[in-house]
């Protein structure tokens, strides 16, 4: 029977396959289990890696970057103060150079914010951008004003406006204090000679009595002329009496030859009268020059300006206006002489002399003073009446003594009204209340004005010492100070405004410019106070608490949480990417830690698998090759009765077992042919031969057979040393990523 015709009946895959598919097949089940641990600690590295790469590109860098922003804001906060505090301009550069790095970290946070998961982490980062830039504005305005003469509002009043006035102020009344040093009263004495200097020459004077002299030739005229050329010269001489300047001299001289002149011309008057002579005549041989006479007492008004004020200048003005050289001059002038150009002369000196009038009732009057004032009015009015008559008279032919006994005028009124005005000026200049009523002065009166002069000067400038020292410290006891000498101030400025008329022309135009600078002087105190006392008096300060400040408290708020009662904060952007990096490590080391157990559970769980298949594909190989070693062994030692194994299968062992069978079936043959086929044992001992041939090849065979089996065990062992080293690689890299998330 042949191997072929042995019929093989099995249902178990296994023993179906060759010994080269069950290699292959265990060769596979060991690669398979590597293929699954290697898979199995990829995809739980990747997970690792994948938790350590956002540890290290999203969390670390969101950390850092966040924290950085918070360093930089305050750095900047820091470095502004420093610029504000010192004027240093390094903390602008260190300031900008901040900034710069803000610029950098929020780009970085930009491109981070796109990875984060959180949305409110995203809508607060927008927000946060949004406020960094009005922030970046509000530092630079804060910057921009440090420093600078607007950043003090109050001190840019005092240096811009209150001290320039305050200059003025101290220039102005210095100067009318100095004027007032260099002032004498000599001048009140020398104007009030020179006021009686005009009476005794002009109206009611020499020159009236002389014209009218001439016009009447009247002997006790001559009395009275030679009576005010007496006073002229007494007038003079005490004049003189005082300290002169050269004009003052001169002046005197040449009113002094005009006395004289006058002096002679009544002289001479006499003469001519005596001798028949018609006032045309007398006027016609008597010529006196009034000019230089004229001019001396303008002269003297001049050096004497200082003496002039109120009242004493508007009666000096009326006395000019009506006497020497004014309308009683020209009037007796052109009843002598009858020109018509005298006409427009005495018409001037009559509106010079109402506009006087006028002006003199402008000042507070006594009823004795305006009885005298109207009573000088219709004295003008009677004169002004009578120019028009003696006009009229003059065309028609009258001589000069009829006209002056057709327009005789009663002059005492006027000439009563002018003394009485001029005693209350004289009596003025030894009575302070009079003088301050008729705006006159003594010489008490030119002390009490420099006093005031003094207490104005001392209260401005230390006011304005208290003004600098409370913006300069905010002491309210300076601004109390102020107060008092301000209202010190207030009241010497008060009467110096009353006692104005004291002033001289000089000083009265300083005092103008000091009263217009004082008025633009005075409300600014309070706007400097009131800048200084609020939140406003340090513009830059102000910005930094209200602009810059709550937006980088807000920044702070989004960033770093809440400001809590210790001032330590908590929460915020940065401390939920602190939180997010803390669960992330967590979950890297916890991952990581998984990992390392799993690959140990991998690489037992490898070893194991791969021990029993290396085990099952060798018991399905080796034992049955043993097993058929051992019935072969058998059977050639003779022993028929072994069973053969493995005939069922289909594999090369099968086929070896179904071999054995037939060699044991032909041994049983034979034995029992033995005896019936002795006759045969040439041909016996041929199959045996044959049979010898047939065991020889199925020794090589098994033998081929045991050394493919060798070879796949090798491979099998050598998979598994290829496992082991996979799984302690692993091991390392699992390692690795741990100790990478702890750092």
């Amino acid at each position: 029977m042949s191997i072929e015709d042995t019929e093989i009946k099995t249902g178990n895959t296994v023993f179906d396959m060759k010994i080269k598919g069950r290699l292959i097949s265990g060769f596979t089940l060991v690669c398979v289990v590597m293929a699954a641990i290697v898979g199995i600690t990829f995809v739980m590295v990747t997970g690792v890696k994948s938790r350590v790469d956002t540890i290290n590109s999203l969390r670390v860098p969101t950390a850092f970057a966040s924290g950085k922003v918070t360093e930089n804001l305050q750095a900047s906060l820091a470095s502004l103060r420093g610029w504000m505090l010192t004027g240093n301009p390094s903390f602008k550069i260190e300031r900008a150079a901040v900034w710069a790095d803000i610029d950098r970290q929020s780009a970085a946070m930009d491109d981070l914010s796109r990875t984060w998961a959180n949305p409110e982490d995203v809508k607060r980062w927008a927000e946060f951008t949004g406020i960094l830039k009005e922030i970046r504005v509000a530092q630079q305005d804060v910057e921009n004003i440090a420093n600078t003469v607007d950043e003090q509002p109050a001190t840019k009043i005092l240096l811009e406006q209150a001290a320039p006035r305050g200059a003025i102020l101290a220039d102005e009344i210095t100067l009318m204090i100095d004027i007032e040093a260099a002032y004498s009263l000599d001048a009140v004495h020398k104007t009030n000679i020179v006021s009686e200097l005009r009476s005794v020459i002009g109206y009611g004077g020499m020159i009236h009595q002389f014209k009218n002299y001439v016009l009447r030739q009247d002997q006790p005229r001559i009395a009275k002329v030679e009576a005010k050329l007496a006073a002229a010269r007494d007038a003079i001489a005490r004049y003189r009496a005082f300290p002169l300047s050269d004009a003052e001299a001169g002046a005197l001289r040449n009113i002094e030859s005009v006395v004289d002149a006058y002096a002679g011309g009544l002289r001479q008057a006499i003469s001519l009268a005596r001798g028949g002579y018609t006032a045309e005549g007398i006027d016609g041989q008597i010529k006196v020059n009034d000019g230089p006479a004229l001019q001396g007492l303008v002269t003297l008004d001049d050096e004497t300006a200082v003496g002039l004020f109120g009242r004493q200048r508007v009666l000096t003005e009326l006395r000019d206006a009506v006497g020497y050289g004014g309308m009683i001059h020209h009037f007796k002038n052109y009843v002598l002489r009858q020109d018509d150009p005298r006409i427009a002369k005495v018409e001037a000196s009559v509106a010079d002399a109402r506009h006087s009038i006028e002006q003199y009732r402008t000042f507070g009057l006594t009823a004795e003073e305006a009885a005298a004032i109207a009573a000088i009015e219709t004295v003008v009015d009677a004169y002004a009446k009578a120019l028009k008559d003696a006009v009229r008279l003059a065309g028609q032919g009258s001589t000069a003594k009829q006209i002056d006994g057709a327009v005789k005028i009663d002059d005492s009124p006027a000439l009563n009204g002018l003394d009485i005005l001029q005693k209350a000026v004289i009596a003025a200049i030894s009575n302070t209340g009079e003088a301050a009523r008729m705006q006159s002065y003594t010489s008490d009166d030119r002390k009490r004005l420099l006093a005031m002069m003094a207490d104005l000067r001392g209260t401005l400038g230390l006011g304005l010492a208290n003004i600098r020292a409370y913006l300069l410290t905010g002491d309210e006891s300076f601004k109390n100070k102020f107060d008092l000498l301000w209202a010190n101030n207030d009241a010497r400025f008060a009467d110096m405004k009353k006692a104005a008329y004291l002033l001289t022309a000089e000083q009265a135009a300083s005092f103008e410019k000091f009263s217009a600078a004082r008025g633009e002087f005075s409300p600014l105190a309070a706007e400097m106070f009131a800048i200084r006392g609020s939140d406003q008096w340090n513009m830059a300060n102000y910005l930094l608490a209200t602009e810059a400040a709550p937006r980088a408290d807000k920044l702070l708020t989004i960033l770093s949480g809440e400001k809590q009662a210790d001032g330590s904060r908590q929460g915020g952007m940065s401390g939920d990417q602190r939180e997010l990096l803390v669960a992330d490590a967590d979950t890297a080391l916890s991952d990581a830690d998984f990992l390392l157990n799993m690959l140990w559970i991998l690489l037992g769980g490898g070893l194991l698998l791969s021990g029993i298949i290396v085990w099952a594909t060798s018991r399905s190989i080796v034992n049955p090759i043993v097993a058929m070693t051992s019935a072969m062994q058998q059977l050639a030692g003779g022993d028929k009765t072994t069973d053969v194994p493995a005939t069922e299968r289909r594999d090369e062992i099968g086929n070896m077992a179904r071999a054995v069978l037939v060699f044991k079936d032909n041994m049983i043959e034979n034995e029992k042919l033995q005896a019936a086929q002795e006759a045969e044992q040439k041909a016996r001992v041929e199959r045996a031969g044959r049979v010898d041939e047939m065991i020889s090849a199925f020794d090589g065979q098994v033998s081929d057979i045991l050394g493919t089996v060798s070879s796949a065990a090798t491979e099998l062992e050598q998979t598994a040393q290829s496992l082991s080293s996979s799984a302690e690689q692993a091991s390392g890299q699992a390692a690795s990523v741990a100790t990478a998330s702890n750092q």
